[in-house]
């Protein structure tokens, strides 16, 4: 949000962050009481906003390093050697799936879900794999490694590959604007699909009533603001 109104610099700015923070997590936790019929515009709009991004650094960095040569690559790359130091590898590449577990939970909702969900995740995977390899790549044409980090390098790099090709930074920005929706997107399903699935469908008795109590939409909506609570506590106490 803060490349996207074009200060950077107010990420860290604690209060700010906190102040978000607790914003979105309200506002999400009340749009995911209404289930996946409702969380499917964030999660629609979080896809491309995470895939589109992707796919303009991609583009971006192979057009200013290796077609029109405006600057040598920041990386040098050479044959990986499969030995123990290459396997801690496995772990970063493992994370990359990480949240596809999130969508079973919401198989029910699906039209025909022993059909679709399966060609969906596996869809997913494959597209994930591609933009994975190829944006990791593309990220380290125009930036060395030891400048990446997790949450700002594809908008980092995206910095560099406009400064090579005389892009107005605004386009920043608007990329910006879709990286935030695909966190949100994400986040939809992280407050509603643990929750669903641990009170949600736990035997009667084993929780308070009131707590495994679901909504029309099939979502222990008490549960839900019971989490967000916790969740301010725990942003208020890290960020203060």
């Amino acid at each position: 949000f803060t490349y996207m109104i074009g200060r950077p610099e107010l990420a860290d700015n604690k209060i700010l962050v906190l102040g978000m923070s607790l914003i979105i997590i309200w506002l999400l936790s009340f749009a995911s009481m209404k289930g996946m019929e409702f969380g499917k515009y964030f999660t629609s709009a979080g896809s491309l906003g995470s895939t589109i991004p992707t796919i303009c650094l991609i583009v971006m960095a192979f057009l200013a390093i290796v077609v029109l040569k405006k600057a040598p690559s920041a990386s040098v790359y050479t044959v990986p050697k499969l030995n123990a130091n290459s396997l801690v590898a496995i772990s970063g590449i493992t994370f990359a799936y990480t949240g596809a577990e999130l969508t079973a939970n919401f198989c029910s909702e699906m039209k025909n879900p022993q059909k679709d969900y399966p060609r969906a995740i596996m869809i997913a995977a494959a597209v994930v794999c591609i933009l994975y390899v190829v944006g990791s790549v593309a990220m380290t044409m125009l930036l060395p490694t030891s400048k990446i980090f997790a949450y700002t390098g594809t908008l980092d790099a995206l910095v560099v590959a406009c400064d090579l090709l005389n892009v107005p930074q605004f386009f920043v920005q608007v990329i910006a604007l879709g990286i935030t929706l695909s966190i949100l997107g994400a986040l939809v399903l992280y407050i509603s699909q643990p929750t669903k699935m641990l009170f949600g469908q736990a035997e009667q008795g084993v929780f308070p009533e009131k707590l495994t109590e679901n909504n029309e939409h099939g979502i222990p909506e008490k549960a839900i603001l019971m989490q967000a609570v916790l969740v301010s506590v725990l942003l208020a106490g890290v960020a203060l």
